[in-house]
């Protein structure tokens, strides 16, 4: 069997108020070139294909159109959509019947008594065993393995799709890495491998951005492809792209490679990720800065004195070059940061940041630091919220 192992496009997500469809545009462009190259016999889309549980109709349109031309591209593969944390199973569930007339199964939700319900046939080829998103308070503690033994016991390989935090992932550069623990990536607890199920060739992950094997269920068998598109500056340096996955017969290690994509604006953190510039010293850098290609800019700016109230236009002027877009202003107030752990963010940069880090930091303000039960109550309140 051969399959492109895809998941966390989060179509619809705007950088700090920036537009990014034609990004999106350039990304399915990329995986249609996929598809028409290596003709696989499936793919998967493992989660999070929306950046919110309720998409503008243009958002959804885009999905819709993207499938129905990947459908006629290459009839005979199989498409495998699933919810992700971001995503609304319901939406996902609403289309189901409709979809398959175009080889599209549109999973959302589980059914613990059918676990069959989830197993997707891929005539001749092998078999998808597909897990949405699900809140762990109503995830069975063997619904995977149950899942996994309901596939017929023949030669056909077996790939296991979730969209989960697995212990071991290496989560550094992930959107929300100031809020990551050991034993939550994203908001989500981690499971270990071992929890997870055994007797599958390939677990297809989806919910960490950036592509690596998970080691635990032998070499080469757990996956996250990351995603196709950085969602934010802190994921700007991996290899963003897809899998390609091949899996000979049922007990055979998978043959994976990374298709990586060229991005149609590359985001950059200036002068560079981990160095902050007083306010004049870095307008002088800006005045010098070239490139050869179009960038979305984060700026690192140390404040040493208040920002001036014309301040994007102070720094469109500085940035002569065309390629270059002003995408956030990246402020650090020392002395805050030192004291108190507070960062000060600018009113696109509060909009955009994790709920949870808010939360905790407003928290240890007050003098009263978060508990783990707090936090879990939040984190599960706020996963409620978005599956509406």
């Amino acid at each position: 069997m051969k399959l492109l192992h895809t998941s966390d496009w989060h179509l619809g997500h705007e950088l700090y108020g920036v537009d990014r469809r034609d990004e999106f545009a350039a990304m399915l462009l990329n995986v249609r070139n996929a598809i028409d190259l290596h003709r696989p016999d499936a793919m998967i889309i493992a989660g999070d294909v929306f950046d919110t549980s309720m998409p503008a109709i243009e958002v959804q349109t885009v999905l819709a159109n993207a499938l129905v031309d990947f459908h006629r591209l290459h009839p005979d593969m199989v498409i495998v959509v699933t919810s992700g944390n971001h995503d609304s199973a319901n939406r996902h569930e609403i289309f189901r019947t409709p979809w398959r007339a175009l080889n599209v199964h549109a999973i959302g939700n589980i059914n613990p008594s059918a676990p069959h319900d989830n197993i997707i046939e891929i005539p001749g080829k092998g078999y998808i065993a597909a897990v949405p998103f699900v809140n762990e308070r109503i995830l069975p503690a063997d619904y995977f393995q149950r899942l996994v033994d309901s596939v017929p016991a023949n030669d056909l390989p077996l790939v296991l799709s979730a969209h989960l935090a697995v212990v071991g992932a290496d989560f550094s550069g992930h959107k929300r890495a100031q809020t990551e623990t050991a034993e939550f990536v994203g908001n989500l607890r981690t499971l270990p491998i071992a929890d997870i199920a055994s007797g599958f060739d390939y677990l297809a992950l989806g919910h960490i951005h950036s592509p690596q094997f998970i080691h635990g269920a032998g070499h080469h068998r757990a996956r996250y492809c990351g995603s196709p598109l950085p969602v934010g500056f802190d994921e700007a340096a991996a290899p963003h792209g897809i899998s390609l996955v091949e899996i000979q017969s049922r007990g055979d290690e998978p043959q994976v490679t990374h298709i990586e994509f060229e991005p149609l604006r590359r985001l950059v953190t200036l002068p560079d990720p981990t160095t902050f510039l007083p306010w004049d010293e870095l307008l002088e850098y800006l005045k010098s800065y070239r490139a050869d290609e179009p960038q979305l800019l984060r700026l690192n700016v140390l404040l040493n004195k208040p920002l001036p109230d014309n301040r994007r236009q102070l720094i469109a002027d500085a940035l002569t070059d065309p390629n270059l877009t002003l995408c956030t202003i990246n402020a650090r107030r020392p002395e805050v940061g030192a004291v108190a752990g507070v960062r000060v963010r600018s009113v696109s940069e509060f909009q955009a940041e994790d709920p949870l880090t808010i939360a905790k930091e407003y928290a240890a303000y007050a003098g009263m630091p978060l508990t783990e039960d707090m936090a879990d109550l939040f984190r599960e309140v706020l996963s409620e919220i978005k599956q509406q």
